[in-house]
């Protein structure tokens, strides 16, 4: 039986109601503040091995995103976000994300047979980590994607993703 179709819009939905939340006006996106003011505690630890990029679940009776410290900062970013989305959607005990968006488009990422939930989480920590509400100001004032990835502290790869979905919604 084939896996279920990732709900990418409820992970869009659901970013934008915890930016919101967050009260951040300018890029980058302090992470860190949202998740703990959404009630995830977080760590970085040296010793996971590179295939490893976050882990989340409870320590010493708290919830905690533990993130792969040999990570560039923007992986560890998104890492955090993207285990943020995990916490939310109340999956603590899958324990272990190994995956990552490796520069695939977003059409492409179900078809690469990633699990949905892990789809939705990346979509989630896209749109967290470049809100639309943010990045339509930064595009006008800067055309170099590498700028625009610089200034939200993201991967060029999460910037060109979020501009190609955003772009598709001012088509006719």
């Amino acid at each position: 039986m084939p896996a279920a179709a990732p709900h990418r819009d409820h992970a869009r939905k659901m970013a934008r109601l915890v930016f919101a939340r967050s009260g951040i006006l300018k890029p980058p996106v302090d992470v860190r503040l949202i998740a703990k003011n959404e009630g995830l505690d977080y760590d970085e630890v040296d010793f996971f091995s590179d295939d490893v990029d976050a882990l989340i679940g409870p320590v010493k009776g708290r919830i905690v995103a533990v993130v792969n410290k040999n990570q560039p900062l923007t992986r560890r970013r998104f890492s955090l976000a993207h285990e943020l989305y995990h916490y939310l959607e109340g999956e603590i005990l899958v324990l272990e994300d190994r995956y990552t968006t490796g520069g695939l488009r977003e059409s492409e990422m179900t078809k690469a047979g990633k699990d949905p939930r892990e789809v939705e989480a990346d979509t989630f920590a896209g749109d967290l980590l470049v809100p639309k509400a943010l990045l339509k100001d930064y595009v006008r004032l800067s055309d170099p994607r590498g700028d625009v990835a610089d200034l939200f502290e993201v991967s060029l790869t999460t910037v060109e993703i979020n501009l190609d979905y955003y772009l598709t919604l001012l088509k006719p």
